[in-house]
């Protein structure tokens, strides 16, 4: 707080400056423009603070923002996700055999629960892909 400092500096010049000063009419002005310097540097404080509070409050906004339009985006097609519901189903795969002659392109062994749920989504309304 670069100001501050200013302030500061010209609070105590001025204080020393009445403090020597033999006219007390003089001296009283000069205690006076202490007071405002004194009061100026307080609001300018409380200004710098509230400045940080509402750069933060900005900066925290932003960021849900772009989170919230991250996820209104496919990210397959790039169309428009839209809230939906899905099944999500009960099945697990894994590829496996990966690399074994005859198996070259890999195969796929899947567990079937059969418990499929119907849940909350966003669904791209361009594809139709989901996300949870």
């Amino acid at each position: 707080m670069k100001n501050d400092s200013l302030f500061f500096g010209l609070e105590v010049a001025i204080s020393a400056e009445a403090n020597n000063e033999s006219d007390s009419t003089c001296a009283e002005k000069l205690h006076k423009i202490v007071k405002t310097i004194s009061a100026l540097r307080q609001e300018y404080q409380e200004a710098f603070v509230n400045e940080e509070k509402f750069q933060a409050v900005i900066n925290e906004a932003m960021e849900a923002l772009e989170e919230k339009i991250a996820k209104s985006i496919c990210r397959k097609c790039g169309g428009k996700m839209l809230p939906g519901k899905g099944l999500e189903n009960g099945v697990a795969s894994s590829l496996d055999f990966v690399g074994d002659s005859g198996f070259d392109d890999g195969v796929t062994c899947w567990a079937d629960t059969r418990k499929a749920v119907l849940v909350s989504c966003l669904k791209c309304e361009d594809c139709g892909w989901s996300v949870k």
